[in-house]
């Protein structure tokens, strides 16, 4: 009986430790795939990908179209992936390292905010932000050409913006 009492403590304590690891290990190290949340670009088609990671197994793994991969390959037919990290969360830090494509979704994004660009123009803007990253360039190369073609667009129209530095 005794010996029984002593066997299923121990294991709860194990299931305890075994539960808490995943909460207390990314208060010390921090972005480990012990427990967070990535996201990724696909550099090719624009599609972003979103993985959740529990003691280093990938649990929940989609892959999202953007308006870019709708807008450039309306028909779905994307070339194979080319995933890059955009961004890792941890459950205690609501930032993530600076990755070369680190804010690459919200990039694109951007890219629908502008309501002086076409549908043509942003289509263009997009296939040239595609290849930037394809070449090796990173975050900020794609946010200048965003906000260098958004600023000419403007320019043209004679609005004045106070988002576009000078």
């Amino acid at each position: 009986m005794n010996t029984k009492r002593i066997f299923l403590i121990g294991v709860l304590c194990v299931l305890a430790v075994l539960t808490l690891i995943p909460l207390v290990v990314p208060v010390f190290v921090p972005w480990t795939t012990l427990n967070c949340r990535s996201l990724y670009i696909d550099i090719r088609s624009g599609r972003t990908r979103f993985v959740r990671h529990l003691y280093f197994i990938p649990i929940r793994d989609e892959v999202h179209e953007t308006s870019c991969s709708r807008s450039l390959f309306p028909n779905r037919d994307y070339p194979p992936p080319d995933w890059k990290m955009d961004t890792r969360l941890s459950p205690y830090l609501r930032n993530s390292p600076h990755y070369a494509l680190h804010g690459a979704a919200t990039t694109m994004r951007m890219i629908d905010m502008e309501s002086e660009l076409s549908e043509e123009e942003k289509n263009t803007l997009r296939r040239q932000i595609l290849h930037l990253w394809q070449s090796g360039k990173g975050k900020h190369e794609a946010k200048n050409l965003l906000l260098e073609t958004a600023e000419r667009k403007t320019n043209q129209t004679g609005q004045d913006r106070k988002d576009v530095p000078k």
